[in-house]
């Protein structure tokens, strides 16, 4: 499994690899601050799963990302923000598989991620 978080917030790119590394200790995950990095990265790795904060600078070009990687990749938007039901619409239309609010307990971040891969869990040996 491969991962890529793409957040400007190092704490909630932290938090959420190390959530992620609970439920997948195996997986390699990637992350990046800005989105041409994400860019550059899903051109050159075959990443399974994408995790994208909506409030990343140059968000606007995510659509088109989005639509380019939709097929092979699970695409998790994550929102702390109030207010971007057409941001988040559009980019669900593009191919996003869900958005995830920041609010939500780690309990039920976990369980959605999951449910994103039929519950297949890799636990550490």
């Amino acid at each position: 499994m491969k991962i890529l978080i793409a957040d400007d917030h190092q704490i909630i790119r932290h938090g959420l690899k190390s959530l992620l590394k609970s439920i997948w200790a195996n997986a390699i995950i990637l992350e990046t601050d800005n989105l041409n990095k994400a860019v550059e990265i899903l051109s050159t790795t075959n990443i399974n799963l994408f995790v994208l904060n909506i409030g990343i600078p140059n968000i606007d070009v995510a659509e088109g990302l989005i639509g380019f990687i939709a097929q092979e990749t699970k695409i998790v938007i994550f929102s702390g923000q109030q207010g971007d039901n057409e941001r988040i619409e559009n980019l669900i239309k593009a191919g996003a598989d869900i958005c995830l609010h920041k609010n939500l307990s780690v309990t039920e971040i976990m369980a959605i991620f999951l449910s994103l891969f039929d519950n297949i869990r890799i636990t550490k040996s």
